[in-house]
């Protein structure tokens, strides 16, 4: 396996002006340096359940530079990709943006307690800090606030192969999304190779094996393992999260600092291809072995058969 067709003007790093054309050319997706961006890796719209969609509005909330893709790839596999299913899962998320808003606009203004104003700050503008560490005011999120954050959430179909993996090296990160068990995905093992051979970072989450997941099951996951597998602890424990807030954590993190993004891609491209050549070998030689076994009994008849004609 290896990553082909990647654009020479795909520069690893902070993302610079790109302009990407998708949706048979008919729409433009500009990034800017200004901006951060991330992606969020699947293969099929179910695998992004609703309670992911609270983590994705906490980190918005939290970075306001921040923009959300959502970028499909299932034409790929010869199927159209369903624009009209992307349009209402970014409007499910656009929902939760409005619920995190609402929720902070409740919150107790200030330390005073009811009926006892505080008479030094008698005109001012109360402020109050959240939970996810933001500060705000007694004017929580006005419409336009609210308008602009549910904006930053977007979703790409129709890009080409090379377009596709171009964007995966201009963003800053890569998330693996919380799945219905509480963990990261099962089946977007590939997706994650290819972007660690790319070397975006990847954050995914596996919790502790004793605690058990927002569907009560025991959760696990298979990227987690690639990157344990591919880097060992020095990608693990930038990238690999084990609750929800970890994984908010360490998003933030990477968003918020350009070395450690760019001493991941490090890592991850020049761990990752010999890893991947390592794994064809083995492949190739359980192969070669299993070939060799099952056509031994057949060699064997074959040279009997020989002998007794003779």
């Amino acid at each position: 396996m290896d990553v082909v067709n990647l654009p020479d003007t795909a520069k690893l790093g902070a993302a610079p002006q790109y302009k990407y054309k998708y949706r048979h050319l008919q729409y433009t997706l500009y990034l800017y340096a200004q901006h951060q961006y991330i992606v969020i890796l699947h293969n099929e719209m179910h695998q992004l359940n609703e309670q992911y969609d609270d983590v994705l509005a906490m980190l918005l909330s939290k970075h306001p530079q921040l923009h959300v893709l959502l970028v499909g790839t299932s034409w790929w596999n010869g199927r159209r990709e369903n624009a009209l299913g992307y349009g209402r899962l970014v409007g499910r998320i656009r929902r939760s943006i409005d619920r995190l808003m609402d929720d902070e606009e409740d919150r107790p203004q200030g330390k005073n307690e009811p009926n006892e104003p505080n008479e030094s700050n008698e005109g001012a503008t109360e402020t109050t800090t959240s939970s996810y560490g933001s500060s705000s005011t007694s004017s929580v999120f006005p419409q336009s606030q609210r308008v602009l954050m549910k904006q930053r959430v977007r979703h790409i179909t129709g890009l080409s192969r090379p377009n596709y993996l171009s964007l995966l090296a201009a963003v800053n990160v890569v998330l693996d999304p919380v799945t219905e068990d509480g963990s990261g995905t099962e089946n977007g093992l590939l997706m994650a190779l290819e972007t660690m051979m790319i070397g975006t970072p990847i954050v995914t989450l596996r919790p502790k094996e004793e605690e058990r997941g927002w569907a009560g099951v025991q959760p696990t996951s298979v990227v987690a393992s690639l990157i344990e597998a591919v880097g060992g602890g020095s990608l693990a424990k930038h990238c690999v999260a084990t609750d929800v807030q970890d994984y908010i954590a360490k998003v933030s993190l990477l968003i918020g600092n350009a070395t450690l993004q760019h001493s991941i891609r490090k890592t991850a491209r020049e761990k990752t291809k010999p890893w991947v050549q390592m794994q064809n070998k083995q492949v190739e030689h359980a192969w070669l072995n299993f070939l060799e076994r099952v056509g031994r009994p057949y060699a064997n008849s074959r040279t009997v058969q020989q002998y007794s004609t003779k």
